[in-house]
């Protein structure tokens, strides 16, 4: 599972994963990008993906995560997790 897996390091690190041989799940915000990324790794490496709309800046409490991500993972064997996803609040320091 990567989250923010529709750019930069997240997108990479996609795309070396399905190319191992790892099937994918992103967690991303952006609906209409994570669909092109998980069609073209299913297109590409020929694995199974899953998607997740979320924006991780939005999620404030465990029980808004659970709604949002947990639940829509149980029963899956995921491995590994690479959390990506990243939020910036520019201001003096």
């Amino acid at each position: 599972m990567v989250t923010g897996g529709t750019d930069g390091i997240g997108l990479e690190i996609c795309n070396q994963m399905a190319e191992m041989g790892f099937n994918i799940c992103i967690v991303a915000r952006d609906e209409k990008k994570l669909k092109q990324v998980t069609l073209g790794l299913q297109k590409r490496f020929k694995v199974q993906t899953k998607e997740i709309v979320c924006d991780l800046a939005s999620v404030r409490s465990v029980h808004e995560y659970q709604l949002a991500v947990a639940n829509k993972v149980a029963g899956l064997d995921i491995s590994v997790v690479f959390i990506n996803a990243g939020v910036s609040t520019p201001g003096t320091f």
